[in-house]
């Protein structure tokens, strides 16, 4: 009876060593496991915070080409009496904006302009980058049913060759846009206007604006969910210093844009326009054409 007593005491007591031993040897397994696990929850929450911010972010550019004057072989814009203008030329506007409290956003902007001909300064192809500008945006200003309103309130510092070239070291200005989209209509009309401040720091080169800007009323028609009809009247001012009153600002003091939208993808906008000015009559050299492209980058 003891020696059975004793064996199964033996037995007991190399079954609780051999459990031992198995809990020490599962013991590293269930380490990695809670590592993993805790790897997976901070990879998870790290991917949850970029997408909030992500949601925050947009990113878009535009870009308009300007051809020559129809009746015009010198690559060249046209004035209303058909003379040499501006070169054939791109601008592009590209901005990032991130929203820091419901409607109110923090925007960068950067402009550039490309020349493809001679101009009076200079030859050949060259890239001109225009201020850079930081801007505070305010959106959905009027809680008002198919309106859309932004508007932006920026400052431009004098770090690109305008601001000496053109008398711009330091500026500011307001830029508005609004639409309206009527209801039960395919009717949508509004307005994008700028307005900017500049204040040189130096003995301003003469003929150089001490505020200038733009209005562009608009209005399209949607044909289809692919092509539009584009109408656009621009209206650019300046004041140039050492004047009285308000000039107009070329390349489009009072002119219109007429032209046709087409939806590229969800993302991609494009438009072909016919330009003329509204002060004279038109003809083959003082009209030309303008190609817009719109992207949603993010």
């Amino acid at each position: 009876m003891k020696r059975k007593t004793k064996i199964s005491l033996f037995i007991a007591h190399v079954i609780s060593i051999v459990g031992g031993t198995s809990t020490f040897l599962q013991t590293p397994t269930v380490f990695a496991a809670q590592k993993s696990s805790l790897e997976t929850s901070e990879t998870e929450a790290t991917q949850s915070e970029w997408q909030k911010i992500r949601q925050k972010i947009r990113i878009r550019s535009f870009t308009e080409f300007m051809t020559p004057a129809f009746d015009n072989h010198s690559n060249s814009i046209p004035y209303e009496d058909g003379s040499k203008l501006l070169p054939t030329n791109t601008f592009n506007l590209a901005w990032i904006d991130y929203e820091i409290a419901p409607d109110l956003k923090i925007v960068y902007y950067q402009r550039l302009n490309i020349n493809f001909a001679d101009s009076e300064k200079r030859q050949a192809v060259n890239a001109v980058p225009r201020n850079p500008r930081f801007a505070l945006r305010k959106v959905n200003v009027f809680n008002i049913s198919h309106l859309t309103t932004s508007y932006d309130f920026y400052v431009q510092p004098g770090l690109a060759p305008e601001a000496n070239g053109a008398g711009r070291n330091l500026e500011f200005g307001i830029r508005t846009a609004t639409s309206y989209a009527f209801p039960r209509s395919k009717w949508s009309v509004g307005a994008t206007s700028e307005t900017t401040v500049a204040f040189s720091f130096k003995p301003a080169p003469e003929g150089s604006s001490s505020f200038y800007g733009w209005l562009l009323p608009w209005a399209s028609y949607e044909l289809s969910s692919v092509f539009s009809t584009q109408h656009y009247l621009s209206a650019s001012f300046q004041h140039i210093r050492g004047t009285f009153g308000i000039q107009p600002d070329y390349p489009m003091p009072l002119a219109i844009q007429n032209g046709i939208g087409i939806n590229l993808s969800e993302t991609i906008w494009a438009s072909v326009f016919l330009n003329n000015y509204i002060n004279t009559l038109p003809t083959l050299a003082n009209t030309w054409m303008s190609v817009w492209l719109s992207v949603n980058i993010l």
